[in-house]
């Protein structure tokens, strides 16, 4: 989504590295149109819509959450946010819930997408916490859980330990911190 903690260090990745682009619409104009980033490299779609990129398969679902883009002089609209359920060549789908909320259409979007891990944010404030994202962890009916979107300010103070005392040891929940990796 378009907030300042996530697309700006996307931008000047992509400006370095030239990668393919998957995103919501209206993003993806922005990218072309304010970013200046080729649009031969941007495939813009919307929540329900699969995108294939080089064999890997992108479905962007529903995400409770806003994503506006901060410019000089206001907030651009930036279209709905989106998590995204990718499958790899192998079979391999995880759900990367994106910054939002619990929501009951995610036990939907588990019907619909089997995956094998989740990506889940925790940090509450301006994202589900430990406790609701445990429900979110219910309705999913996941069995392992990659948590994001904690830690990096203060204020994002939800824990992977507090996710994992409350799910259980039915769910592994992996105690990352911050920059690691996966």
């Amino acid at each position: 989504h378009g907030h300042f903690d996530h697309i700006h260090d996307a931008l000047e990745i992509a400006r370095r590295t030239k990668p393919t682009i998957v995103t919501n619409h209206e993003i993806g104009v922005w990218l072309g149109s304010k970013q200046g980033i080729d649009g031969e490299r941007i495939v813009a779609g919307n929540q329900g819509g699969t995108i294939d990129v080089e064999g890997i398969k992108v479905t962007l679902v529903q995400a409770v959450h806003s994503c506006g883009i901060t410019e000089e002089g206001g907030i651009v609209y930036g279209g709905d946010a989106q998590g995204l359920v990718i499958e790899f060549e192998n079979g391999f789908t995880i759900y990367f819930a994106g910054d939002t909320d619990v929501f009951g259409d995610m036990a939907l979007i588990a019907e619909l997408s089997k995956f094998d891990v989740a990506f889940l944010p925790i940090g509450g404030f301006y994202t589900m916490g430990p406790q609701r994202a445990a429900k979110a962890v219910s309705l999913l009916g996941v069995k392992t859980v990659v948590p994001m979107h904690f830690g990096t300010f203060p204020i994002l103070a939800g824990r992977p330990s507090q996710l994992q005392e409350l799910v259980g040891n039915q769910v592994k929940v992996l105690d990352i911190k911050p920059g690691d990796t996966v």
